[in-house]
C-alpha cells in the first residue's frame, strides 16, 4: 500500500528515518571498535571485551547486530527511490533490533548470564534501572521508527500524518525523561545508602556534580511537564515552550559537561587512554551521547517546524492541537 494514499511520507517521518539511520551508523562505529578489540586485543591494555569467540551464539548475535544496523542505513537510502520497499526493510530491521536489545537485556540484566558475581537485592535493583535506562535510550529512535512506519499503512492527509508523528515524538521524549529521572533516583539512593550496595561504589559529591544532577533532573521534569501539557492537557503553546526550552537545555548541558569532564578536566582516576584505546573510547562515548540525544533533536525539529507550518492554519482553525495517540 502506498503511504499516505500516494502522497509520500511527511517530513516528520523522514526526520525519524534519518535519525534512525544516524543511530545505526553510530552503532556500527561502536561495533567496529569492539571488532578492533577482538582482532587486536594487545592494542587495548585498559579495556576488556565481553565477547565469546566464534563459533558461539554470542558472536553470531554480535554479527547480526551489525547487519541489522546496516539494513537500517540501507532502508533509509532506499527511501530515496521507493518508500514502499524502504518501509519493509526499515520495519523488519528495526523490529529485529528491538527484539535483539530486549533479549540481551533479559539475558544479561535479568538472568545475569555470564556474570561471575551475581547481583542481589539493592544491587540488582540499581543495575536493572541503569541497564533499563540504556535499553530505552539507545533504542528509542528505533521504536519510534516502528510506530511511525506502522501507522503509514492507513490513509491520512499530510497534515494529520505530520501531527501524528509529532505526537509520537513528544510521547517518546517523555518516556526518555521518565527513565532518566528513575536513573537519577537510584544514583541518589546509592549515594545516600552506600552500605546497601556490594557491587557499586559511591564517590564523594562535589558542588559541580550536585549542580549538574539538579539541572538534569529539572530539565527532564520540564520535558515530562511539556509533553503532558501538549498531549494530555491540550495546552499547545505552554507545552511547546517547555519542550523547546528543556530539549535545548539538555543538549547544551550535555555538550558542556562532555567537553569539561572528558576533554578539559577529566575526573580524578579517569583512565588516561592513548593510541587505539583513545580513538575507540572517544568515538564510542561521543556516539552514545549523540544517540541518546537524537530524540531531543527530533522534538526540537518537529515543534519548530510545526510552529512555522501551522501559524497560518492556527489563525483560521483556532489552534493546531495534536491528535490523540490512541484509536
Amino acid at each position: 500500500m502506498t503511504p499516505l494514499d500516494g502522497r509520500g511520507w511527511p517530513v516528520e517521518t523522514k526526520a525519524v528515518v534519518a535519525a534512525a539511520a544516524v543511530a545505526a551508523f553510530l552503532a556500527l562505529l561502536t561495533w567496529g571498535g569492539s571488532l578492533w578489540m577482538y582482532v587486536r586485543p594487545a592494542d587495548f591494555r585498559l579495556s576488556s571485551l565481553m565477547l565469546q569467540p566464534w563459533p558461539s551464539v554470542d558472536f553470531a548475535l554480535f554479527v547480526l547486530h551489525a547487519l541489522l544496523n546496516a539494513a537500517i542505513i540501507l532502508g533509509a537510502l532506499t527511501a530515496l527511490g521507493s518508500q514502499n520497499v524502504a518501509r519493509r526493510i526499515l520495519l523488519a530491521a528495526a523490529l529485529c533490533l528491538l527484539a535483539l536489545a530486549l533479549y540481551k537485556f533479559a539475558s544479561f540484566s535479568v538472568f545475569q548470564t555470564g556474570l561471575r558475581v551475581r547481583r542481589e537485592g539493592p544491587d540488582q535493583v540499581y543495575w536493572l534501572v541503569d541497564d533499563g535506562t540504556r535499553l530505552v535510550v539507545m533504542n528509542l529512535v528505533f521504536g519510534l521508527l516502528v510506530l511511525a512506519l506502522s501507522r503509514q499503512t492507513r490513509t491520512y492527509s499530510p497534515a494529520d500524518a505530520a501531527g501524528w508523528i509529532t505526537g509520537l515524538v513528544i510521547a517518546a521524549v517523555a518516556v526518555d525523561g521518565v527513565v532518566h529521572l528513575a536513573n537519577a533516583g537510584v544514583t541518589v539512593w546509592v549515594s545516600l545508602q552506600p552500605s546497601l550496595f556490594k557491587t557499586i561504589g559511591a564517590g564523594p559529591w562535589t558542588a559541580y556534580g550536585i549542580v549538574l544532577l539538579v539541572a538534569r533532573v529539572l530539565l527532564y521534569a520540564t520535558v515530562i511537564a511539556g509533553a503532558a501539557a501538549m498531549l494530555v492537557w491540550r495546552r499547545q503553546g505552554l507545552g511547546r515552550r517547555l519542550l523547546i526550552l528543556a530539549a535545548a537545555g539538555l543538549l547544551a548541558l550535555t555538550a558542556y559537561s562532555y567537553v569539561r569532564s572528558f576533554l578539559v578536566a577529566p575526573p580524578p582516576g579517569y583512565p588516561r587512554y592513548q593510541g587505539p584505546e583513545l580513538i575507540k573510547n572517544t568515538v564510542i562515548h561521543a556516539g552514545n551521547l549523540i544517540t541518546a540525544h537524537l530524540i531531543h533533536v527530533l522534538v526540537l525539529y518537529a515543534l519548530i517546524r510545526r510552529r512555522v507550518r501551522g501559524g497560518a492554519a492556527a489563525s483560521t482553525t483556532g489552534g493546531d492541537a495534536l491528535p490523540r495517540l490512541h484509536g
